[in-house]
């Protein structure tokens, strides 16, 4: 899928986001400062529901990247047939991260492993304690040790 740059000060945001994106972004931040913006955000295409171009996915990442002083972002134009298609769009993308689990094991041994470097609780994920079902311990691996499920 092609990305196209956009002046960050031309792009409108969709005044409709149902998604409040103000606690994400100084982990945003952070990501951006590490790594650059790798993922692109979405916009309608002209006319395509809206007369301008309009943030579909990616707010979060469009105020992180005016906090950061960027002047431009890298876009993916996608023609919407409505905006009931648009806001349906919206909403999927944002809602996906609450069907996701976080396995509490791999995450730390990821965090472990990579010695890496999060000012984020493994509580603030939303990983249970104590997981209902314990996977049955099928030994260690052989090159780093860690127990395999």
């Amino acid at each position: 899928m092609p990305t196209v740059k956009r002046q960050i000060k031309k792009i409108v945001k969709y005044d409709r986001n149902p998604r409040h994106n103000t606690n994400a972004i100084e982990p945003l931040l952070e990501s951006l400062r590490k790594h650059g913006q790798v993922k692109p955000i979405i916009l309608s295409a002209k006319n395509y529901p809206f007369k301008d171009e309009v943030v579909c996915c990616g707010h979060s990442t469009l105020l992180a990247l005016e906090k950061f002083g960027a002047t431009e972002v890298d876009c993916v134009i996608h023609r919407f047939s409505s905006e009931k298609e648009f806001a349906d769009y919206n909403i999927r993308d944002n809602k996906t991260s609450e069907y996701a689990e976080w396995d509490e094991s791999e995450y730390n041994a990821l965090v472990s492993d990579f010695e890496l470097d999060f000012d984020v609780e493994v509580s603030d994920l939303g990983i249970d304690d104590e997981p209902e079902d314990q996977p049955e311990d099928k030994g260690k691996c052989g090159e780093c040790g860690r127990k395999i499920k």
